[in-house]
């Protein structure tokens, strides 16, 4: 079962291997074949303007008014990224060079598993699609020993789609700066 792998399953099922291993050694198994000169000094963010490219047509998991917290974060050096747009190396490469990630819930935050130690992950989430279990990305996170922070002060719909107090996550945002 594909959710297994991200750890929401991994800890009740008896025939699957326990996530503070597999976790370690999945991010080992990807790291040790790639050869990077690293610098992490990145601040990213991640978009999900193309869901509906995924998800039958459905926006899902998006923030409805992601230019205005773009305006915010840009002021603190943070880029914009569509991870459509890299390939598998260059991802791996930007999850390492990372300090700061900002992401609404997204199955790119399997990526944490590139992440380096010192990276800090805020994941925007209340709940999400309804009946979708949700703590995943906080599982891999715990389980490497990284530091992920979740920010729910939202309201979403059916699908997680949601508009963010800008100014409220601005005041979150400090506290990792």
């Amino acid at each position: 079962e594909i959710v297994s792998i991200y750890g929401e399953t991994c800890e009740t099922n008896p025939y699957s291997d326990h996530p503070t291993i597999i976790f370690p050694f999945l991010r080992n198994l990807f790291l040790e074949k790639m050869n990077f000169d690293i610098i992490p000094a990145k601040r990213i963010y991640i978009t999900r303007k193309q869901s509906e490219s995924q998800h039958n047509g459905i926006l899902k998991r998006s923030i409805l008014n992601e230019k205005d917290l773009y305006d915010k974060l840009s002021k603190y050096g943070f880029e914009y990224i569509q991870l459509e747009n890299y390939n598998t190396h260059d991802k791996i490469k930007l999850f390492m060079e990372s300090e700061i990630i900002i992401s609404p819930h997204s199955s790119a935050l399997t990526l944490l598993l590139a992440a380096n130690k010192n990276t800090k992950i805020i994941e925007i989430l209340n709940k999400g699609e309804l009946g979708f279990p949700n703590n995943h990305y906080q599982n891999i996170a715990r389980d490497l020993g990284l530091n992920y922070n979740r920010f729910s002060d939202i309201s979403e719909d059916i699908y997680g789609n949601f508009n963010l107090d800008c100014y409220k996550f601005e005041e979150y945002l400090l506290n990792f700066l």
